[in-house]
């Protein structure tokens, strides 16, 4: 996994944090995923980066936030981890 994050917050905005947008896309492959999220946050300027591999819900993420608002992107996959198999999870 590498991660990444830099945030300067503003303290007297408390708790802004609300999800004003989420959009889920489909991809050509079946179990990859596209998502865009919209939120409003206490954060003056972010940005977050994060690569993961072999875990649940693996992918990409970048968010990206200026003035009480922030735009996050994630490629993700739907598949669980199977940590005893070093595998995905396969359902009946």
């Amino acid at each position: 996994m590498i991660y990444y994050n830099f945030s300067i917050r503003n303290p007297w905005w408390g708790n802004r944090f609300e999800s004003l947008l989420v959009k889920t896309f489909n991809t050509p492959w079946k179990t990859k995923f596209f998502e865009i999220q919209f939120i409003k946050s206490n954060d003056l300027f972010s940005k977050e980066f994060e690569w993961t591999i072999k875990q649940d819900h693996a992918g990409v993420r970048l968010e990206l936030g200026l003035i009480g608002y922030k735009a996050a992107f994630n490629f993700y996959d739907n598949r669980h981890w199977d940590y005893e198999n070093n595998r995905w999870k396969t359902y009946d």
